[in-house]
C-alpha cells in the first residue's frame, strides 16, 4: 500500500482550487484523461475520491452447481456465501436423481434465512434467485434496532415459557431465531458491500468505513444473544415445573441482563460513553447473581435433569449480558475513534 502524500492546493481562475492526483493511483484505478471521479464528503471534514464506476453499485451475478449426492448443508453454505458476498442474482443448476428434494431444501433456506431474495425463474433442472431489496430500504441501523427489539421480545417470552412451563411458547421462541439470522445475514451482506464499494457506506448509513468493523461485531453479538435466548427456551423442556422459590429471583436476574443489552444499544444510538460504561459495570452484577442462583438451584430441586436445565438457562442469561457488554465495548471504541483528529476542547 502506498504511503500518504502531502500535496499543495493551487488556485486557478481566481475562484477554483485544484490539487493533482498521484499517477500511481490513476494507473491503479485504470483512469485516463477525461474520466470522472466522485468526491464524497466524510465525517470530520475528510473528502473521499473514488472513480465514478465505484460510486455505483452494479448488479453481480453468479452460478451455483448442485451435483448429485452433494451434501445439502454444504450447498446451503455455498448459497449463503454468495448472498453474503453481495451477489444479486444466483443461477442454481441441479443434476442427479434428487432434484426435487434439493430444490425444496434450498427454497426453504432462502425463505427462512435470506431477506429480499425471491425465486424469479424455474425450469426442470435450474432456478434463479434474485435479491430485490435495495439497501436504502433497510439501512444498517434499522437492522440493528430490529434485531435488538426482536431478541428482547424473545428473551421475555423465553423467560415466561420457563416460569409457566409453557412448551408451546418455548417452541415459538425457538422458531423466531430464524428472523434474527435473516437480519444478521443482511447486515453482513451490507457491510461486505460497503467495504468493497465506498458508495454503499453512505447508502446503508455508515458515517465512515471505520465503523464497518464495529457494526459487524455488534450485529454478531445480537445474533448470539438470540441464540442464547433460544437456549433459555430449550431449557424449559429440561426443567419442567420451575421451582417457585426461585421465580422472583430469576425474573430479576433476567431483567438485569436485559438492561445491559438495552443500555448498550441505547449507548450506540446516542454515542453515550456514560451509558456504555454503565452497561459494562452492570454485567459484573449479573455474573455474581448467576453464581448465587446456581447454588440455590441445588437446594430446591432433587431432580438432576431439572438442576442441569436451570444451570444451562442461567448460563445463557449471563452470556446475554456479556454480549451486551461486548456491544458497549465496541461503542466505546467507536466513540474514541470518532474523536481522533478533533481539536482539543471541541
Amino acid at each position: 500500500m502506498a504511503q500518504p502524500e502531502e500535496r499543495r492546493l493551487q488556485l486557478t481562475g481566481g475562484s477554483t482550487y485544484i490539487v493533482s492526483l498521484p499517477k500511481w493511483w490513476i494507473n491503479g484505478m485504470d483512469l485516463k484523461k477525461g474520466d470522472a471521479v466522485v468526491l464524497m464528503p466524510q465525517p470530520g471534514g475528510g473528502l473521499l475520491i473514488v472513480p465514478t464506476s465505484m460510486s455505483r453499485r452494479g448488479q453481480r451475478s453468479g452460478a451455483l452447481d448442485v451435483p448429485a449426492l452433494e451434501d445439502r448443508d454444504s450447498v446451503a453454505r455455498k448459497l449463503l456465501a454468495m448472498y453474503l458476498a453481495g451477489y444479486d442474482t444466483i443461477e442454481i443448476h441441479f443434476s442427479g436423481t434428487e432434484i426435487a428434494e434439493s430444490r425444496s431444501y434450498l427454497k426453504g433456506i432462502i425463505r427462512r434465512k435470506l431477506i429480499g431474495v425471491e425465486i424469479i425463474e424455474e425450469s426442470q433442472d435450474s432456478m434463479v434467485a434474485r435479491c430485490l431489496l435495495r439497501y436504502s430500504e433497510l439501512p444498517l441501523k434499522s437492522i440493528i434496532e430490529r434485531m435488538h427489539i426482536l431478541s428482547s421480545l424473545m428473551m421475555k417470552d423465553a423467560l415466561r415459557a420457563v416460569l409457566d412451563d409453557d412448551r408451546a411458547l418455548a417452541d415459538d421462541v425457538i422458531s423466531r431465531d430464524d428472523d434474527i439470522d435473516r437480519l444478521y445475514f443482511l447486515s453482513v451482506r451490507q457491510l461486505k458491500s460497503a467495504i468493497s464499494n465506498p458508495a454503499v457506506a453512505g447508502e446503508i448509513g455508515l458515517r465512515s468505513l471505520r465503523e464497518a468493523l464495529g457494526y459487524r461485531l455488534i450485529s454478531k453479538s445480537l445474533e448470539r444473544i438470540a441464540d442464547h435466548t433460544t437456549g433459555i427456551a430449550q431449557a424449559a423442556f429440561l426443567i419442567g415445573k420451575f421451582p417457585e422459590q426461585l421465580s422472583d429471583e430469576l425474573s430479576e436476574f433476567s431483567s438485569i441482563s436485559l438492561n445491559v443489552v438495552d443500555d448498550a444499544v441505547r449507548a450506540l444510538n446516542s454515542m453515550d460513553e456514560r451509558m456504555a460504561l454503565r452497561a459494562i459495570s452492570l454485567t459484573q452484577d449479573v455474573v455474581k447473581y448467576e453464581d448465587r442462583l446456581s447454588n440455590e438451584a441445588f437446594g430446591v430441586s432433587a431432580a438432576a435433569i431439572s438442576v442441569a436445565g436451570i444451570r444451562l438457562m442461567l448460563e445463557s442469561v449471563r452470556r446475554i449480558a456479556e454480549y451486551g457488554s461486548d456491544i458497549a465495548e465496541v461503542v466505546l471504541n467507536m466513540i474514541a475513534d470518532s474523536s481522533m483528529g478533533e481539536p482539543a476542547g471541541q
